[in-house]
């Protein structure tokens, strides 16, 4: 009779046992699925993402060169032009010559004085700025009629299908001007586009009576 009450409790206890494995492995296997759906990453998201990125215009491969130039009362002071299909930077400074003329195209490098390689990691970067300061949407022209000074400037963007676009500006700039300073000097070494808009606004306003703003 022992043996009978023995046995039975051997079986009982290898239930017991059997129980509490399939527990913890149901546990385990539930904490496993949970882990991994949170690991999945949202396709959604991504998709969606993948979808404005689409919808952006590449213009690392649409645009062919930009021509900055600044002048006043009608005579160029420095002109500048960024080839990128040849990784070129050209400039030109009308003081540099000895009777202050404009640039003779019909001269080497179509008069420009001084040409230096780009490197192909900043232009890289330089559209990668440019974009997220929406330089190619910057208006086609900026003016303050209210000043009489005479900060003119102009910005050409040529393209690989021939068209080209020109922006224009008259004592006044873009948002984003001064934020664009330091975007074309790592790419070329120099300030391109020349004035601070936040100093020259404040200088302007120290300058003209608040009747003309």
């Amino acid at each position: 009779m022992k043996k009978v009450y023995f046995l039975i409790s051997v079986i009982i206890c290898f239930l017991l046992v059997g129980c509490n494995n399939s527990v913890e492995l149901s546990s385990s296997n539930t904490t496993d699925t949970a882990t991994n759906n949170s690991s999945q990453p949202d396709v959604t998201a991504t998709a969606n993402e993948l979808s404005i990125l689409s919808d952006t215009p590449d213009f690392q491969t649409m645009v062919k060169s930009i021509y900055v130039c600044h002048y006043s009362m009608g005579s160029i002071n420095h002109e500048y032009e960024i080839d990128f299909s040849h990784n070129k930077f050209y400039e030109f400074y009308s003081e540099d010559n000895s009777d202050n003329s404009d640039r003779n195209k019909s001269k080497k490098n179509n008069g420009y004085q001084e040409v230096t390689d780009l490197e192909a990691e900043s232009v890289d970067v330089f559209f990668q700025q440019a974009m997220f300061y929406g330089f190619f949407d910057w208006e086609d022209e900026y003016v303050n009629e209210s000043v009489v000074d005479d900060n003119d400037w102009v910005i050409e963007i040529k393209y690989n299908d021939g068209k080209k676009r020109e922006i224009t500006g008259s004592n006044a700039y873009p948002d984003t001007w001064d934020d664009m300073i330091p975007v074309f000097i790592d790419l070329t070494g120099v300030n391109v586009l020349e004035i601070n808009a936040k100093d020259y606004s404040e200088e302007l306003g120290e300058k003209y009576s608040p009747v003309f703003w």
